[in-house]
């Protein structure tokens, strides 16, 4: 029995490790960002990376890991995400402010914080997270409804660059 606890506990040990190895790397910060330089799988452990509205088709994903360079200066990394929601324009599965509802919902329960203007919505959690959605004045050959999103971590170069008292 007792064999059998530990075996459970050592298994929930390394799942959990694995998941924060991936997310953060060697280390990470009190937010489960990494310490060092943001790289592409770092991004994509974020279920933000792939936040998108129901029914909604990629149209092309762009990756930009934090430069691991010096000479680069502070820097972010993001993945941005343009998107098309199915549906015409006007119906309720792809009409602008229910696009913009669903991820508004899901980023305030998730502990995000709405900044910005409308049409070109920004959200932020902690000090090194962003989330962006902006809709483009296209539609689709289809009369889909197209728009973007962005999700941002922060390098702790940037962050010490931005706020020199704050700890990364």
């Amino acid at each position: 029995m007792i064999i059998a606890v530990v075996a459970i506990v050592l298994l929930f040990t390394m799942l959990l490790g694995g998941s924060l190895y991936v997310r953060c790397g060697l280390r990470c910060d009190a937010h489960g960002l990494p310490v060092g330089f943001v790289t592409e799988m770092n991004l994509r452990s974020h279920p933000e990376a792939s936040l998108y509205y129901p029914d909604s088709k990629v149209l092309e994903t762009r990756v930009y890991p934090e430069p691991t360079t010096d000479d680069d200066g502070p820097a972010e990394a993001s993945i941005q995400t343009h998107l098309e929601a199915t549906g015409k324009v006007g119906e309720a599965a792809s009409d602008y402010q229910a696009v913009f509802s669903w991820y508004s919902a899901y980023l305030t329960a998730h502990g995000w914080r709405a900044v910005g203007q409308p049409g070109y919505q920004s959200f932020v959690r902690g000090l090194r997270e962003r989330f962006e959605v902006n809709f483009d004045t296209n539609v689709s050959a289809h009369g889909w409804l197209q728009y973007s999103t962005a999700y941002r971590i922060e390098g702790c170069r940037l962050l010490k660059h931005l706020h020199p008292t704050v700890a990364c």
